[in-house]
Parts: structure tokens; C-alpha cells; sequence
């Protein structure tokens, strides 16, 4: 576990002797508010970020095998598959590291660029290697809806010439149209701020679109979007079903794998004793002849309990 003080703990969960949970090591790892942490299981490892724009590997207390530094702001939120990490942030990306060259020159793989606001969460599918990432944003600000996720095929890339479509480029403009009217309208100096680091992002955007230059970007396989803030994600593998915690206190559940992806990665038959996603269908009046038991599963009836305790869930297609 990790916090605010920027400690990490290391705890005890097994109970063979009747102990309850107990701390067994403790380091200060950060001096800010630390935000996310993960394990590196192949190395007996754990990775720490926060508010400091640095993500460091640590064995031990005073045993730091390296850092990774890139971002521009704090890292909210890491996932881990094989010697790759996957790191979210404030900066509005999301970027990809080789854990193995920590400290060393290439261990930035990739920044993924697709968020116009605070990267709140990520997930990789241990199933397919697709990464998933949502962001929560203010749409006085993006003049969009409020919570955004993001399918990354991160085997491929494909490229994406540098100049914009006739459509991409109004669609452009007509955003920095709006958000240099709110900035003259704003009264609030933090909010015009906001505004100003957006615009300016936007406004760069089209200025480099202009000079028709090719870059490499990782391909995006599908997006989606909904008026709630996103808080949290994660994803039911073998329904293929996204899971998204909102500061509404609901939990949204939309698709994670279109399904001809699903079908092409050759994933075996969805579980028929998890509820089905309801965004798999292109039909929403198609009956789900896989999953007829409904919502139970080794656990039990989740949605059940989860309204017991007084959840609300949401379901979505897209």
C-alpha cells in the first residue's frame, strides 16, 4: 500500500497462525502524496508515482533499482503486463515504459495522445495485451462530455499523417472558437487557467497539423463517452465487460472488446455465468442466448449485492 505521507507498506495478508493482516516493512519512497502503486511480480518488485511527475522501482526500503521520468505532472494511475508499465497522468497522456531500461536512455517506448484531460485510470486485458484508459474532465472546459475511455491496440501502430481532414480541422477550430469565448467570459483566475492549458494544446495541435508532418501513434480501436465523471476502471475479462466508478457514485458497464476484435484475437466463448455486456451487440433488442443463467456467478448474484449495499448500476451500449 502506498499514501499521502508518500510511504509505501508492505503487509502480512496470510493468517495461518490466526494473525490478522500485519506490516512488515515501511519506507518513505516520495516526499509528495504518492497516487498509484503497483507490483512487479517477475522481479518481487513494487512501482511507486504521485504527485512528484516520477515513477520509481523499488526491491526494498533503500534498495531503488531505478526511475522513470517523463511526465509533466503527477502520475494518478500505472498497470503492469510483463516488463511493460503503463502509466497515466495529469499531463493528459498516457506513456509506455520499458521497466527492464529504468534510468537508461529508451525506456519511453511510446506517449499515447488522446485525452483532453487528467488520465484517471488504466487497464491491460491479460487476455489480448489491449490497454484501456479513461479521463474525467470539465466540459465548460473541453466543451465535451464528461467521462472518456479509450481502446489502444498497443501491438500496432499505425500511421497517421500529421495534416487533418477538412472535417478534423472544423471540428478543431470550432473547439478554440468556444474555449477563447469562455476564457474572455471566465471570471475565475484558476478556472481561465484551465482553459488557457487547453486551448493552447488545441491551438498546437492545429498549428503542427499544418506543416504535414507523418508520425507513429498507437492505434485507437474504439472510445466511448458518458456524462458522469469516471473515477475507476476495471474489467471483467471473461464477460468482456468495462467497469467504470464514477464520482456519481454509480458504476457504468459498457463493453471492452468490439467483437470482431473479440472474435479475432481468438478468445473462447464468453462465460455463460457472468451477466452479459450489454454493448457486445450491435442490437440491443438481441436476446444473449450465452448467458442465460444472468448475473450469477462463483460469487454469487454481484449486481444483486452491490444494490443491497445501495449501488447503483448502470448499463451502456454503444
Amino acid at each position: 500500500t502506498a499514501g499521502f505521507d508518500g510511504r509505501v507498506g508492505l503487509w502480512d495478508l496470510r493468517s495461518t497462525d490466526g494473525r490478522s493482516p500485519y506490516l512488515k516493512l515501511g519506507w518513505k519512497a516520495h516526499e509528495k502524496e504518492i497516487l498509484s502503486c503497483v507490483a512487479w511480480a517477475s522481479k518481487e518488485c513494487v512501482i511507486t508515482a504521485g504527485n512528484e511527475g516520477i515513477i520509481r522501482l523499488w526491491k526494498g526500503p533503500e534498495e531503488l533499482l531505478g526511475e522513470l521520468a517523463g511526465h509533466e505532472r503527477a502520475v494518478t494511475c500505472m498497470a503492469m503486463r510483463g516488463e511493460t508499465l503503463f502509466s497515466g497522468s495529469e499531463d493528459r497522456t498516457v506513456r509506455v515504459w520499458d521497466t527492464e531500461k529504468a534510468s537508461s536512455e529508451g525506456a519511453l517506448l511510446e506517449t499515447l495522445d488522446g485525452h483532453e484531460s487528467t488520465v484517471v485510470g488504466v487497464w491491460v486485458m491479460s487476455s489480448t495485451g489491449h490497454l484501456i484508459s479513461v479521463s474525467t474532465h470539465d466540459p465548460t472546459i473541453t466543451g465535451e462530455r464528461q467521462g472518456k475511455l479509450i481502446l489502444w491496440d498497443v501491438q500496432e501502430s499505425e500511421v497517421i499523417e500529421g495534416a487533418l481532414s477538412d472535417e478534423e480541422k472544423a471540428d478543431l477550430e470550432e473547439k478554440i472558437g468556444r474555449l477563447k469565448e469562455g476564457l474572455e467570459s471566465e471570471k475565475d483566475e484558476e478556472k481561465k487557467a484551465k482553459i488557457h492549458e487547453v486551448l493552447t494544446g488545441f491551438e498546437t495541435q492545429l498549428e503542427e497539423s499544418s506543416k504535414g508532418e507523418v508520425s507513429m501513434q498507437r492505434l485507437i480501436l474504439d472510445t466511448f463517452t458518458h456524462p458522469e465523471k469516471f473515477r475507476s476502471v476495471t474489467v471483467r475479462e471473461g464477460d468482456n465487460q468495462v467497469l467504470l466508478g464514477t464520482a456519481e457514485c454509480s458504476i457504468v458497464a459498457t463493453r471492452a472488446l468490439p467483437e470482431d476484435v473479440w472474435t479475432e484475437s481468438g478468445l473462447p466463448p464468453r462465460q455463460s455465468n457472468c451477466p452479459p455486456s450489454p454493448a457486445l451487440s450491435d442490437d440491443d433488442d438481441e436476446e444473449d442466448e450465452t448467458n442465460e443463467t444472468g448475473g450469477i456467478d462463483d460469487y454469487g448474484d454481484i449486481d444483486a449485492q452491490f444494490a443491497a449495499m445501495g449501488g447503483r448500476l448502470e448499463t451502456v451500449s454503444v
